[in-house]
């Protein structure tokens, strides 16, 4: 992951920058032209860091599980008034604690990762990812596949700015001018397949 998001930038957001301000040592990793001596540096810092700083990480581990078991049921009652008790799709959901702030998830595997510094605000970046599961799995229910296929970024916009609304986080840069308009659209009448038919 390290690797992937080291030179990414998405919705106006570098992760590269966001990877470096927490592991300053990596800048100089991140200006290689060859890929191979750039994953072969990466594999050493990050087995380097997960050694040194396991104590921590075990503790972040455990403190991460503890944060979301206290507000699960809050947040699953949420999102069942939201999708009219759709039902989630099928699958074990696994969050991985990350050493970078890129916060990846895969659709897939019900897979996603969460940052092991940020504290409280994990919560909510757990919550953004679980519920992508959902709006995309409903998305596919409501729309054809082909069409979600042929609009993978406007459907990626969409999901991230409803999610913004939804749980009232902090947007994309480049999402910032669209939040207005979508957070009016769903205040207007709070229903999933409403706001979905008029933003589509």
């Amino acid at each position: 992951m390290a690797f992937e998001f080291l030179n990414y930038t998405k919705g106006g957001l570098n992760f590269g920058s966001s990877i470096i301000r927490f592991h300053p040592k990596l800048e100089k990793v991140q200006k290689l032209k060859s890929l191979n001596r750039k994953r072969r540096l990466l594999n050493q810092y990050i087995d380097q860091f997960y050694s040194k700083n396991r104590k921590e990480l075990l503790l972040a581990k455990r403190n991460l599980q503890e944060l979301w078991l206290r507000n699960d049921n809050d947040f699953f009652k949420i999102v069942d008034k939201i999708f009219s008790k759709a039902g989630w799709p099928k699958g074990k959901y696994i969050c991985y604690i990350s050493i970078f702030p890129s916060g990846p998830r895969f659709l897939e595997s019900k897979t996603f990762q969460s940052f092991y510094k940020i504290g409280d605000q994990n919560l909510k970046q757990m919550q953004h990812e679980m519920l992508h599961f959902i709006f995309y799995d409903y998305l596919e229910k409501k729309l054809t596949k082909e069409f979600i296929k042929n609009n993978q970024e406007k459907v990626w916009i969409l999901s991230e700015v409803f999610n913004i609304i939804v749980l009232k986080q902090k947007p994309y840069p480049a999402h910032e001018k669209l939040i207005p308009f979508y957070q009016t659209l769903w205040n207007s009448s709070k229903n999933i397949d409403e706001f979905l038919k008029k933003s589509l």
